[in-house]
């Protein structure tokens, strides 16, 4: 009776998150409460909600993994120009871009007196590189 109370209250708290996972360890421990109606001792219906909730955890994962795109995507920033304020280290600089100043990080050679436009965006810093047009 108690697999079948925690497996409900995995499947109420599903409800709020929409993840999967708590399903998955709903259904492992809704196994675990059919082998004790079917009499099992408590040690193969814990092992049994286990290995179930297991192989579904790996199954999610592997799901997810496989709808991930392989490359980033496109960013709409690329080959925008930027405003190079100063160098802050060897890659490292600061520029001025849509009216703001970004950290930036450059992709490629260093060359003086050159433009740069924006290559990417990784999280707050833009990756920048130098302009061959």
């Amino acid at each position: 009776m108690q697999w079948l109370v925690v497996a409900l209250l995995a499947l109420a708290m599903e409800l709020f998150s929409g993840s999967f996972f708590l399903l998955v360890l709903a259904v492992g421990l809704a196994v675990a409460a059919l082998l004790a109606f079917l009499g099992l001792d408590a040690a193969v219906q814990a092992a049994a909600a286990g290995v179930v909730t297991l192989a579904g955890w790996s199954l999610l994962w592997r799901k997810r993994r496989s709808l991930r795109p392989s490359s980033p995507p496109m960013s709409l920033d690329a080959g925008a120009p930027v405003q190079l304020l100063a160098w802050t280290g060897p890659t490292q600089c600061r520029v001025r871009y849509r009216g703001a100043e970004w950290e930036a990080e450059l992709i490629g050679p260093r060359h003086p007196d050159e433009r740069y436009v924006v290559a990417r965006l990784d999280g707050n810093t833009l990756e920048i590189t130098a302009d061959n047009a």
